[in-house]
């Protein structure tokens, strides 16, 4: 009977420790952890969560810079039980909580912690990301021509990440592209019929002043088949900005050779001549693109 309950026992206490470790690592980080990350791509950073977000977390490393590290580009994440301030001079030993590495052998912390089963040395210098850079006025958005309007076109989303969304401004092709991007398209003053096709389509009407710049939210959304495209025009200064402000303070505007375009041109005539035909059926309820301009600071985020 007393094996029975030992066994019972041995059998919860591994239960538990196995669902302290799935959480630790996939799902419950939460503001204030300190935690080692591996990316898939290799590199390492150490560094305490400033703000989960669905998509990722945003850390503070070492030097007080801040990063994004969204959830397609972690391999594993590590609960540190005591983050050091790094110091150049000297190397750094960190206790863990590895998920993805359960050592049984007998050390000084198993003793202190018998829940840790896993111990790890770990560089607290962390690396910037190659996707993400510090979120401070690091760099300037250039401002509009006096005679040319621009229309910022912000992929702030993850959701359907590896889906290619195609850009145009009414026949014309202005670019294609997944992921987390966003592309900045500078064009006559006037009206405009903006559109981006996926799955489906979906249309935005404008009439732009030279000298302005304006922002349209893409938001990838389920589809039956892949994701479908969602064109937001940002018409209201209540508008939640924080996402694209970061990802414009970040990034670099996709860019496409004439070469490219006019491949691209040339690979969507059929769907240009239905997107058009399309319109005409919708035409009476296509969302438009109000007067609000942003100022070039007013598109970079701060804190």
């Amino acid at each position: 009977m007393l094996k029975s309950s030992t066994f019972s026992f041995s059998i919860f206490k591994l239960t538990t420790l196995a669902i302290i470790f799935y959480c630790g690592n996939t799902i419950s980080q939460v503001q204030g952890d300190s935690v080692h990350i591996e990316s898939t791509y290799g590199k390492k950073y150490t560094g305490t969560i400033s703000e989960v977000d669905q998509e990722g977390y945003f850390i503070i490393t070492s030097y007080n810079r801040e990063i994004f590290l969204s959830k397609l580009e972690i391999k594993t994440i590590k609960v540190v039980l005591e983050l050091i301030e790094p110091n150049i001079d000297s190397k750094v030993s960190t206790l863990l909580i590895d998920s993805n590495n359960v050592n049984t052998g007998h050390t000084n912390a198993l003793k202190e912690k018998p829940e840790i089963e896993a111990l790890e040395k770990v560089k607290s210098t962390a690396e910037l990301s190659e996707f993400y850079v510090k979120y401070e006025h690091t760099q300037s958005i250039e401002p509009a021509p006096s005679e040319k309007a621009v229309v910022y076109f912000v992929r702030s989303s993850m959701f359907g990440f590896a889906i290619n969304f195609t850009y145009f401004d009414s026949t014309k092709v202005i670019g294609r592209f997944n992921g987390h991007k966003f592309l900045r398209y500078e064009c006559d003053p006037g009206e405009h019929l903006f559109w981006a096709r996926s799955e489906n389509r979906d249309y935005v009407k404008a009439d732009l002043e030279a000298g302005k710049i304006y922002v349209i939210d893409v938001i990838p959304q389920m589809g039956a088949v892949t994701a479908r495209v969602r064109l937001v025009p940002i018409n209201s200064s209540n508008y939640k900005m924080k996402k694209t402000q970061k990802l414009l303070t970040k990034g670099k505007s996709e860019s496409f050779t004439e070469r490219e375009l006019a491949v691209l041109q040339k690979e969507t005539v059929d769907i240009v001549a239905r997107g058009l035909e399309r319109y005409k059926k919708l035409a009476a309820s296509v969302k438009t693109l109000g007067n609000l301009a942003f100022k070039p600071e007013e598109l970079l985020f701060s804190k």
